[in-house]
């Protein structure tokens, strides 16, 4: 068992209400006899290179409790292992002293923001203050800024907008996600459709002046003979407010208030102690639920996605699909089309460029 990212969900509370987001807000905190506890078993299992995590709800409503855990990491043996670390927040509470911390730690800093659908989507008002960060932090050499945007089928009709407004802003790392919590339907998929095309084109005149490709969801081609595969759980981990450990963050989020499902003994590692007392067979065991996790044995309505001529160039996130399907595995048939349109562009854009 050896772990190249680790991610501690330090709190379930957040300050923002997002209408997308599926997470069940709770006013859960982690504590520093939790912390040290995880950072003793996980740190010798640690690669020679690996990240650590912070992720919430907000995490930074616990930023006493990520410095503790940064300064009780970097004190236990800072010249055997290269950690790096990071953190997603939607920025609403950085303020001097955070950003020099981060700066002083070398974060990659992870700022969830939803660009010109960020006050609809989002914390109305806010939208100033998110630019001015992404400003803000230039002044900071050692952060490594990226943005995630996340669009509905209702704020889709911003996308392209908010490229544009990202790489005026300068931001090299960006990365935009679709929502799946509610049904996109045939109009959305066709604004969709639109709005990739004003990206390309955006992205196309980008390159030909920075011969950089800012967007990773366009980065690579969409060809090849890799199937995705979820890689929860086989070198990365999470440890939750409460103690509890999953393959990463986004199936505690799902399976919270599901204690009774029946797959939910088959992603849960169980609680620390018992996991640091029986690791060496409970590992496996679960291992093997999330390594069936992969597009070849995924289902799309009543087809299987094994039979499908476009499944390497396929990336669902099992998780995102069973906020709909309520099953991991099963996809709905529209996100399988939401999966192509992207594919397209992909190769669209990889056209255009060769031809520059």
């Amino acid at each position: 068992m050896t772990i190249s990212s680790f991610t501690f969900i330090v709190t379930d509370d957040c300050n923002y209400r997002c209408i997308y987001c599926p997470q069940k807000k709770e006013k859960k905190y982690i504590n520093l006899q939790l912390v040290k506890k995880t950072s003793d078993f996980v740190y010798p299992l640690l690669t020679d290179r690996s990240t650590i995590g912070f992720y919430g709800g907000e995490p930074l409503l616990c930023f006493d409790e990520i410095r503790n855990t940064v300064n009780y990491l970097k004190q236990k043996s800072p010249s055997k292992k290269e950690i790096g670390f990071s953190i997603t927040t939607n920025g609403s509470l950085l303020d001097k002293k955070k950003f020099e911390f981060l700066h002083q730690n070398r974060f990659s800093v992870i700022l969830s923001f939803d660009g010109r659908a960020h006050d609809v989507s989002r914390k109305s008002g806010d939208f100033e203050l998110m630019v001015a960060n992404i400003k803000r932090s230039r002044e900071y050499s050692n952060i490594n800024l990226e943005l995630n945007s996340v669009f509905t089928p209702g704020t889709v009709k911003y996308l392209a907008d908010s490229i544009g407004l990202f790489l005026e802003l300068g931001v090299n790392e960006i990365r935009y996600v679709l929502s799946t919590i509610e049904e996109w339907k045939n109009e959305a998929l066709v604004e969709y459709e639109d709005e990739l095309l004003k990206m390309v084109d955006l992205l196309v005149s980008n390159y030909k002046t920075n011969r950089s490709i800012p967007v990773s969801n366009l980065r690579a081609p969409g060809t090849g003979n890799r199937l995705f595969a979820c890689n929860a759980g086989k070198d990365r981990m999470a440890v939750t407010p409460d103690g509890k450990l999953w393959g990463c963050h986004a199936f505690h989020d799902y399976f919270k208030d599901k204690e009774t499902a029946s797959d939910y003994p088959g992603y849960c590692f169980g609680d620390l102690d018992y996991f640091i007392e029986h690791y060496e067979t409970l590992y496996p065991r679960v291992l093997s639920n999330y390594s069936r996790l992969r597009t070849d044995n995924f289902q799309c309505g009543d087809s299987y996605c094994f039979l499908c001529s476009d499944i390497f160039s396929c990336r669902v996130c099992p998780v995102n699909a069973a906020y709909i399907t309520s099953e991991l595995g099963k996809v709905p048939g529209w996100v399988c089309k939401i999966t192509k349109i992207q594919a397209q562009a992909r190769d669209e854009f990889h056209k255009r460029i060769g031809e520059v």
